[in-house]
């Protein structure tokens, strides 16, 4: 970022760390009392530079483009934007995006931002058209960020570690292919396939079934156009020979579609393969509804297709790659939640506090 006025540029800061991954980011950009000015990326500081130090005069701010020339505008999207009439501290910063939860009586709430920007808050229970109070708080520097999804949802996984978590998952199909968690990513390569009366391709299955309607999300960062490509299903069990509906590639790489085996053992068929959706590109969220036996799948929230079958009991979830073990599928987190058939209304109260409450 960049200070300009009077005529004369008074820094240029350029991070070091990319911030075009297709994950969102907190910036924090400051101007400090000497003049130089800092770039902070999630928290950390990332780039500084020197300049003389000048009077502050009234300008306009702009966001996403050289305010000069209207070049270098920014692609991509902006969730929040605060502007300060003071420079933030380096110990301010991260609380900046440090966030607590609690419902009207301060007893805490489990709760999980999104990379979309999105918060979610784990509420026990809503009255039949009644509401609760969930009170946001934010400042207090005693706090780290409590961001939990293993506490908000019904199963969660970011992939944090450097293993899979055996706990949560069991591999199927190992010698099929290559699994590897690193930097927050789960990155699944492998040969076989979801077809036919048997799955042969290397798949992580959920060890949990989940009873009742529900919810399954993944953040798939990385999809490359293979062919007939799977990538995110949900499953009768972990049996290769399993009940399921996966998401794939069409024939020519352009449309995303399904495969189903309708029953134990049953040769798995396409369905709609010509009434699925375009390819949205990476860094999309994939979902699927699982109300009793019908199954809705979406991408980027857009229907790809609904599917119900008499007997259809999908109580489990599976990542995977198939067709190319040197072409890898890449997944952010994985997440399970209840299913609604509409989700509750949300409006925003008052700051109670000016710069958030601290309790």
């Amino acid at each position: 970022w960049w200070s300009y006025g009077g005529g004369q540029t008074g820094f240029t800061v350029e991070s070091s760390r990319a911030v075009t991954d297709g994950e969102w980011h907190s910036v924090t950009a400051t101007r400090e009392a000497d003049g130089s000015g800092r770039i902070y990326i999630d928290g950390v500081l990332d780039g500084s530079n020197a300049a003389p130090a000048r009077p502050l005069i009234p300008i306009t701010v702009a966001v996403g483009r050289d305010i000069r020339d209207n070049s270098g505008q920014f692609v991509g999207q902006i969730d929040d934007i605060r502007i300060f009439n003071r420079s933030v501290s380096p110990a301010e910063v991260p609380l900046l995006s440090a966030f607590r939860y609690t419902d009207e009586n301060n007893y805490p709430l489990p709760f999980w931002r999104e990379s979309g920007g999105r918060t979610w808050v784990r509420v026990p229970a809503i009255p039949a058209s009644g509401s609760v109070t969930v009170r946001q708080f934010w400042g207090n520097a005693s706090l780290s960020d409590g961001s939990d999804g293993v506490a908000t949802f019904d199963a969660f996984d970011d992939f944090n570690g450097t293993s899979v978590d055996t706990a949560r998952w069991t591999i199927v199909n190992p010698a099929s292919g290559f699994v590897n968690v690193s930097g927050g990513r789960l990155s699944i390569s492998s040969g076989g396939d979801w077809w036919e009366t048997g799955d042969t391709a290397l798949f992580l299955v959920s060890k949990s079934r989940v009873n009742g309607p529900y919810v399954t999300e993944t953040l798939m960062v990385a999809l490359p156009p293979n062919t007939y490509t799977r990538s995110f299903g949900v499953r009768g069990s972990a049996s290769t020979s399993a009940p399921m509906f996966v998401m794939l590639f069409n024939a020519d790489m352009t449309r995303i579609t399904n495969v189903a085996r309708d029953a134990a053992g049953a040769t798995a068929v396409y369905f709609g393969e010509s009434s699925g959706i375009p390819y949205p590109g990476k860094g999309q969220i994939a979902r699927f509804d699982i109300d009793g036996t019908k199954v809705t799948n979406r991408l980027g929230n857009v229907v790809v297709n609904t599917r119900t079958v008499p007997g259809w009991d999908l109580g489990y979830q599976a990542l995977t790659s198939t067709h190319n073990a040197s072409s890898p599928n890449e997944f952010a987190w994985f997440r399970v939640r209840k299913f609604e058939d509409s989700s509750p209304a949300v409006s925003f109260g008052n700051e109670t506090e000016p710069g958030g409450q601290r309790p």
